[in-house]
Order: C-alpha cells, then structure tokens, then sequence
C-alpha cells in the first residue's frame, strides 16, 4: 500500500459533521494493522443468527 498524503490539522471557523475525525481513526488503525489482529482473535465464527465475520465490519 503506498503511503498517504500528509496533511495539516488546524483549527477552522467552519462546521464540521461529528463522524469527521473518523477519518484520522480509520488511518490510525490502518497504520497498525488493526484488522490483521482482529483476524487473529480468537472471535465467535458467523453462524445462525450472528451474521457476517469480524473482519467484513472492518473492511473499506
């Protein structure tokens, strides 16, 4: 995966929505291979009524 753009954090004047710093989340647990760990917990398997793997959830 090539390295991501910097960019700068400031303080603004504009709104911003509440799921904005998301963004910084998902880039820091990208960084730490976040969902290759979840992979190797030892999580209940999908199953009748408990829908789809761990890891679909963490995807995108």
């Amino acid at each position: 995966m090539p390295p991501e753009t910097p960019f700068d954090l400031k303080f603004t004047s504009r709104e911003v929505t509440a799921w904005g710093g998301l963004a910084l989340l998902k880039r820091m647990l990208d960084g730490m291979g976040f969902k290759e760990a979840v992979q190797s917990w030892d999580l209940p398997q999908p199953g009748a009524n408990r829908g789809y793997p761990w890891s679909n959830s963490l995807s995108k």
